[in-house]
């Protein structure tokens, strides 16, 4: 009796719910804490069933069923489940087991509830965290994302205003050697304008002297063998008139030669110092390759030969200026790029409405990873103080600016080719 007294001790003073069902599943026995989490007294409770008249209206009772059959088969279950209040009409979490036990040799189902509300609350607490958690992450994930784009854009607006500003102070700095470049040519107009004027003046009196000379001489052979016409010849061969009369013909020629020259040099520098025109016209691209020739010869002429495949090309409309400032840049790099002695080759020919233009070299040619960078800004393999590397970044700028494209092709120790590409509308397609 003893013990039986103290095991109904235990059995009321555990802190979960218990309780004692037949095999139909019908309470017969359950502890104090039954009573106080159902909130039902002892009558009550008697013959109702966990399911259904203690569980929610939400709860499924075939999953019950099954659930009971799993233990009567002796397999004992622990699942989580929601429990009802029946006075309260109130709703609530519980973890119930379920096993066999047999009691004064009488097979019971034992249930043991335990009320698990505020775990579940801080379960839902804590999967909301989490959820808000993922959704503050994914937030500052692409916070972060957009962030790093920004940064790409400022790196990429500050490089592009680094560029520009370079491309501004190069193109001043072009613009102010065309305006010099536009006075000495203006200046040299006019001393060579009464050189030419002179020495086309002095062709004619040279005429005029030889009409003269022919008479004289032909006046002093008929005086035959006196001593007058003696010296005279004697006097003509000691001062090489014949030669002379010769010669001075080559020299006029010679001359007037070397003046037309000037001329067409100041022509072109005139043409060389509109860089800075942004106004765009016809223009023959071929035109503009021989001018810039003409302007660099000096510096090609010691190092490469040049051979012209000129084709016959349409206008084009364009910024003569720039071009040549694209073209005076490839043809100096082309000479920089001739160790001793070499060729540079000058190509033109038009392919669907598009001018084509093709500059090569024999020089050294350039590496692969150089390639790659050659029109960065500031970019250069020169020494320093030798080269800004704004060159190519400009010719790439005023290519891309006529809508066309340039295209390298360089083999190390063999040369480099470069293939510039413009649309005959290229001016007016900037316009627009």
């Amino acid at each position: 009796m003893e013990s039986l007294k103290a095991l109904h001790i235990i059995f009321n003073s555990v802190y979960d719910a218990i309780f004692i069902h037949d095999r139909d599943g019908r309470i017969y026995d359950l502890n104090n804490m039954a009573l106080e989490l159902f909130g039902i007294s002892r009558e009550e409770a008697l013959n109702l069933r966990l399911a259904p008249d203690l569980s929610s209206p939400e709860s499924s009772l075939e999953d019950f069923r099954l659930i009971w059959e799993s233990v009567l088969a002796g397999e004992p279950q622990l699942f989580e489940w929601k429990a009802r209040r029946p006075h309260l009409d109130e709703c609530f979490d519980v973890e119930i087991f379920l096993h066999m036990v047999s009691l004064n040799e009488k097979e019971t189902v034992l249930a043991t509830v335990r009320d698990i509300t505020a775990r579940k609350e801080s379960e839902r607490a804590l999967h909301k965290s989490k959820a808000e958690l993922l959704v503050n992450h994914e937030k500052l994930k692409m916070l972060h994302q957009q962030m790093e784009k920004k940064s790409l854009e400022i790196e990429a607006a500050y490089a592009e205003l680094k560029t520009s500003q370079a491309t501004i102070l190069q193109q001043e700095k072009m613009a102010s050697i065309g305006q010099l470049a536009a006075g000495v040519a203006h200046e040299i107009n006019n001393p060579m304008g009464f050189i030419s004027s002179n020495l086309g003046t002095l062709a004619k009196y040279l005429e005029r002297l030889m009409e003269f000379m022919a008479v004289a001489s032909a006046a002093v052979t008929r005086m035959q063998d006196s001593a007058e016409a003696k010296e005279v010849e004697t006097a003509r061969a000691r001062l090489k008139i014949d030669y002379i009369c010769t010669d001075a013909g080559e020299l006029i020629r010679e001359s007037l030669d070397g003046a037309e020259r000037v001329k067409k040099i100041v022509q072109d520098l005139k043409g060389f110092s509109r860089v800075d025109e942004t106004e765009a016209k016809p223009a023959n691209i071929n035109d503009c390759l021989e001018s810039t020739l003409n302007i660099v010869w000096n510096e090609l002429k010691y190092k490469a030969t040049v051979r012209k495949e000129l084709g016959d090309l349409p206008l084009v409309v364009c910024n003569p200026g720039q071009l040549n400032q694209v073209f005076m840049n490839m043809l100096v790099n082309a000479a920089h790029s001739i160790e001793k002695q070499g060729e540079i080759t000058l190509k033109s020919w038009c392919q669907d409405d598009i001018v084509c233009i093709s500059i090569s070299d024999t020089g050294c040619g350039i590496p692969p990873e150089v390639k790659r960078r050659i029109f960065e800004p500031f970019f250069t393999t020169k020494e320093v103080g030798k080269g800004t590397g704004l060159g190519l970044a400009i010719t790439y700028d005023i290519i891309k600016k006529h809508q066309g494209e340039i295209v390298v092709d360089s083999e190390v120790g063999k040369g480099t080719t470069f293939t510039i590409k413009i649309p005959l509308s290229a001016g007016e397609q900037k316009a627009a």
